[in-house]
C-alpha cells in the first residue's frame, strides 16, 4: 500500500512539472510562432516528456 501511495505521489509529481512546462511554453504561441513550431518545440524539450511519463505511472 505505501509502495503504490510512493508510486502514485512521484507520477503525480512528474505530470505537474511536464504540464507546467508544456503550458509555460505555450508564450510561444503568444510571442508569433504558430502551433507547429510550438508542437516541434515541445517535441525536443526533456521535461515536456514528463507529462505523458506521469500520466502513465498512474495505471
Amino acid at each position: 500500500m505505501i509502495f503504490r501511495l510512493f508510486i502514485l505521489t512521484i507520477g503525480f509529481g512528474l505530470a505537474v512539472s511536464g504540464g507546467i512546462s508544456s503550458i509555460a511554453y505555450l508564450n510561444l504561441i503568444v510571442a508569433g510562432h504558430g502551433l507547429d513550431e510550438y508542437l516541434a518545440f515541445v517535441a525536443r524539450r526533456v521535461e515536456c516528456y514528463l507529462l505523458p511519463a506521469g500520466i502513465g505511472s498512474f495505471g
